[in-house]
């Protein structure tokens, strides 16, 4: 592709446009319009327009190929910004996963501090002590439950469900301490009191069986006793 010289070109061509072309067909000789043709035809020969359609080639080609680029960044640039808000939302989700984590950290912490207090020790005491206390904590209470079970629940009719029982015990541990060691008191003495009116009845049962009159007179006067005592214990006398 020879090389082009626009300023010239560009010369040539304004000088051809001010050519008044009409009537001038029959007069090639006219004043200055051969010479200024000549002019405009060397400097726009075919070589000069080969070469002109060689760079709008080119440059059409170049134009093509900056699109291809542009398209191709243009979707480098759409994938940059879909792995952008990707990246956002999974640092959000990271936040509200390390915002959670950090909220169940800090119940987990007030949760042993409440641990702690209630077993009376101070945060820094070591875990095994810990463990160790709530093992003698359960065994406490299940030990307490068994004397409950054991000694001072009663079993009753079901007043709603014919012929059924249910089993009531009069102490509760959603009592304060004071009020389940005077319950507790309570059925400690009911407890005694029957057991001593078992007795005043196993006094009556010998004064009936007893011959002698001194004898029956005495297992009666005991079984008596034994009543007494009874009312009295449950008094809290």
């Amino acid at each position: 592709m020879s090389e082009i010289n626009y300023q010239v070109l560009r010369e040539a061509a304004e000088s051809a446009s001010k050519i008044n072309w009409t009537g001038l067909e029959d007069d090639l000789n006219a004043d200055g319009y051969m010479r200024t043709l000549t002019r405009y035809i060397q400097c726009h020969s075919p070589i000069i327009t080969l070469s002109l359609l060689d760079e709008r080639n080119a440059l059409n080609e170049r134009i093509a190929e900056l699109e291809a680029n542009l398209a191709a960044m243009t979707e480098d640039h759409q994938r940059a910004i879909e792995s952008i808000k990707q990246a956002d939302e999974a640092v959000k989700l990271a936040h509200e996963k390390f915002s959670a984590l950090a909220a169940e950290n800090a119940g987990l912490k007030a949760f042993k501090t409440a641990v702690y207090q209630q077993m009376g020790v101070g945060c820094d005491a070591p875990e095994f002590s810990i463990t160790t206390g709530l093992s003698n904590l359960r065994r406490f209470a299940d030990t307490l439950h068994a004397i409950e079970r054991e000694f001072f629940t009663k079993e009753l009719p079901d007043e709603e469900h014919e012929g059924e029982t249910f089993n009531e015990c009069p102490l509760s541990w959603g009592m304060s301490v004071e009020q389940y060691v005077s319950e507790f008191r309570k059925c400690l003495a009911e407890v005694r009191a029957q057991g001593l009116e078992m007795f005043a009845q196993k006094c009556n049962s010998k004064s009936e069986q007893s011959l002698a009159s001194d004898i029956r007179d005495n297992w009666k006067l005991l079984g008596e006793h034994a009543t007494d005592f009874a009312a009295e214990l449950r008094k809290g006398e």
